[in-house]
């Protein structure tokens, strides 16, 4: 119980100071429009307060926060999905009291008529509000294509990188061992493998690191730790093959778009909002996630020809051209947060 309510006590603590600084913002700002982005950080509160203020607010969603907002910090403490019927009286009595200290807004309606997402598929994952988004606003991650970008002057080969968080629900023992595979059938004694990101779980990085001695590979994979973005921009210009191999539903990538754009020919699975990006033998080579004999084959078909890495890496160019490259994402950010304000201004 005593951890219970420290628990409370530091919920009620955090919101408070959270609120208190919010509305020394707005007071001082006077915002024309509220913006929340990636709201699993911080209280919903805030949101429902600017709408109390007569405040326009757009929210951008780009991972699953907005499927369990009502189960967010202090909202879940006041049991918001609960009917007062249904709480013993501990739990109505502290309800009341955080509604008349002014720690909770009286009106508990999320407006999502300016909500955005980065991808389809996330806006389809909403069941409960789904009515409310049905036509809410697609704005995909772009790229930009200032940093990330070709290097026309370097010969293509076979070089292969994955980039990103080095954890099994990113399937980087999936394209290792494929890629270890695709090298001993032979034919790609000249092939490379950098492996570029951090891992939190020392345990798996080491298992990764067993994998090519296993395929008796101990050259030619090299684990290069985080880097910096602008290092990163180069580390794919120094590369012809990005391995994408995520199993889990990746709302939508941003590290395939700058694969892309840097002029890479893609392997990767179709999980999540990713069909909104690769089409298989147009500007990709896809297979079913954790399968690592698919990832093989693909892989060995770009080892085995430079004509079908240039078609895939011109393909993919052209996708982030015409529909991925800053300032598109921008312009439609902007004329849904002018059109939110222009709304109540009327």
């Amino acid at each position: 119980p005593s951890n219970c309510l420290q628990g409370i006590g530091d919920t009620i603590k955090l919101e408070s100071t959270n609120q208190r600084l919010f509305f020394a913002a707005v007071k001082k700002f006077k915002p024309d429009v509220v913006y929340g982005w990636n709201m699993d950080g911080i209280s919903i509160t805030l949101i429902l307060f600017a709408q109390e203020l007569g405040i326009p607010v757009s929210l951008f969603i780009s991972d699953h926060w907005l499927i369990v907002w009502r189960q967010q910090s202090i909202l879940n403490l006041w049991r918001l999905t609960t009917p007062d019927s249904e709480l013993n009286l501990p739990r109505k009595l502290g309800r009341a009291a955080l509604t008349m200290t002014g720690l909770m807004p009286y009106q508990l309606n999320l407006d999502l008529s300016h909500a955005q997402f980065c991808s389809d598929f996330l806006r389809n994952e909403i069941t409960e509000d789904r009515d409310l988004v049905s036509n809410a606003l697609i704005a995909h991650w772009n790229v930009d294509t200032t940093l990330f970008y070709p290097d026309y002057d370097r010969p293509s080969g076979k070089k292969a990188v994955y980039c990103g968080q080095l954890s099994p629900h990113k399937g980087v023992h999936i394209a290792l061992e494929a890629y270890c595979k695709a090298v001993s059938r032979g034919g790609a004694s000249d092939a490379e493998l950098t492996i570029a990101g951090g891992a939190l779980d020392e345990s798996y990085l080491a298992s990764l690191k067993d994998i090519p001695q296993k395929y008796g590979i101990n050259s030619g994979v090299k684990f290069i730790g985080k880097v910096s973005r602008e290092a990163l921009a180069q580390i794919y210009r120094e590369h012809d093959i990005l391995l994408f191999p995520s199993i889990w539903d990746e709302p939508f990538s941003i590290a395939l778009l700058e694969g892309m754009a840097s002029g890479l020919a893609v392997v990767g699975t179709m999980t999540g909002g990713t069909p909104e990006i690769l089409l298989d033998e147009v500007n990709a080579l896809t297979y079913a996630k954790e399968n690592v004999d698919e990832c093989a084959a693909q892989i060995e078909r770009l080892f085995d020809s430079q004509e079908l890495r240039i078609s895939l890496s011109n393909a993919a160019l052209k996708a982030i051209q015409e529909r991925f490259a800053f300032p598109r994402m921008v312009d439609l950010i902007e004329a849904d947060l002018e059109l939110a304000v222009s709304r109540t201004k009327r």
